[in-house]
């Protein structure tokens, strides 16, 4: 899981860095918006869900469950709303995580 996390900002901050110097730097930091969250959004998921699944505490899993997608929520609003962000690239910070969840799964199964 920990390649995941690397996968993932590694190619957030490529995608970054070409944004940057192509189209400019409001739109390479919505990206890079739209890639932090989903980038937090996986280290909670990589954290959590180990010790949820070996405690079997369903109030726990609940409350994460419930918790992470309230802030989820309230941040994708915010980003929304925002005239800052470019609402493209935030999309398209936040589809990193498509491509780095099936890098992972398609690669190499060694830990």
């Amino acid at each position: 899981m920990r390649f995941l996390l690397i996968l993932h900002a590694t190619l957030v901050a490529i995608g970054y860095g070409l944004v940057l110097v192509a189209v400019g730097p409001q739109e390479a930091n919505s990206l890079a918006f739209g890639g932090l969250v989903s980038f937090a959004n996986l280290a909670l998921l990589v954290f959590a869900w180990p010790r949820i699944l070996a405690k079997k505490q369903v109030a726990l899993s609940i409350g994460v469950i419930v918790f992470k997608f309230a802030i989820l929520g309230w941040i994708l609003y915010v980003a929304v709303h925002s005239e800052q962000t470019r609402i493209g690239w935030f999309a398209i910070g936040l589809g990193f995580v498509i491509l780095s969840s099936v890098v992972t799964a398609l690669g190499p199964s060694g830990k």
